[in-house]
């Protein structure tokens, strides 16, 4: 659970450090946490194209969807490791007719 939780830090530091700076007013609200939404829901898409293949193609396939987002490092290690936490979930939901963005509400990324 602690290393989760780290490498969900350490995934908000560098997504910050990595989105586009906005000018800034009184009224807006920094989204620190929109990025994670877009890409759990591409992550979840590439699972929802896969759900006929077998299990093992699923996690192969959805591992390779955080290679090309984060390619090599920690950031990619914590994407992997948290697609194996939820994999079976997020399949069974989309089995059940749960869109993509759904399921990630539901696992709290959005």
């Amino acid at each position: 659970m602690r290393a989760i939780v780290a490498l969900c830090l350490i995934s908000i530091v560098a997504s910050v450090a990595l989105m586009p700076q906005q000018k800034k007013t009184l009224k807006q609200k920094p989204n620190v946490f929109g990025i994670f939404c877009d890409i759990c829901v591409s992550l979840v898409q590439t699972v929802e194209k896969d759900l006929t293949d077998d299990f093992p193609t699923i996690e192969k396939n959805v591992n390779a969807e955080c290679d090309s987002v984060f390619g090599t490092g920690v950031l990619d290690s914590a994407c992997k490791e948290v697609c194996d936490y939820y994999l079976e979930e997020v399949v069974a939901d989309l089995k059940n007719g749960e869109n993509a963005k759904d399921v990630c509400t539901s696992i709290s990324f959005c």
